[in-house]
């Protein structure tokens, strides 16, 4: 008896040693922001100048805010600035169309009480979503860039 129950322990902790032990389960985390070190319209002025850069093309941008504020909802500025790689996004199609539900590529710049903070998708979180032997390389490369472009406005 002694032993059988000394087994089952060792074995219970040799299975907590290998898989972990979480009482809750993790949150995947989808999207990443980031406190500006710019003003509004120099953070999505530095957006779209960094992607160019990176050949990610401006798609256009989408003030929220001022849409929400003049339907009645009045909130501080909001904007998404869309962006967008040819090769990547045509590699994304072509392995899983269902990933152009996330395309353009965008970064969401919100004004808080405290600053200017920019948001985006972890496209390799993202691709992870799709089928397709590329994805999690296009997650991977597009990822890059948009790390670059949130590292260029972030503040130190």
């Amino acid at each position: 008896m002694k032993r059988s129950l000394v087994v089952i322990i060792l074995a219970l902790a040799a299975g907590l040693a290998i898989f972990g032990f979480r009482s809750t389960p993790q949150k995947m985390e989808v999207t990443v922001t980031v406190k500006s070190r710019f003003g509004f319209d120099k953070t999505v002025s530095m957006i779209m100048e960094v992607s160019k850069a990176h050949k990610f093309g401006h798609q256009g941008d989408h003030p929220i805010s001022e849409v929400l504020t003049s339907k009645g909802y009045a909130r501080p500025r909001t904007t998404v600035v869309e962006v967008c790689n040819p090769k990547w996004a045509s590699i994304a199609l072509e392995e899983d169309v269902r990933a152009g539900v996330f395309m353009p590529c965008g970064f969401l710049v919100h004004e808080e009480t405290d600053g200017i903070y920019v948001t985006a998708m972890d496209t390799r979180v993202l691709s992870q979503m799709f089928n397709g032997d590329r994805m999690p390389e296009v997650g991977s490369e597009v990822w890059k860039v948009t790390r670059k472009v949130l590292d260029s406005v972030e503040a130190q």
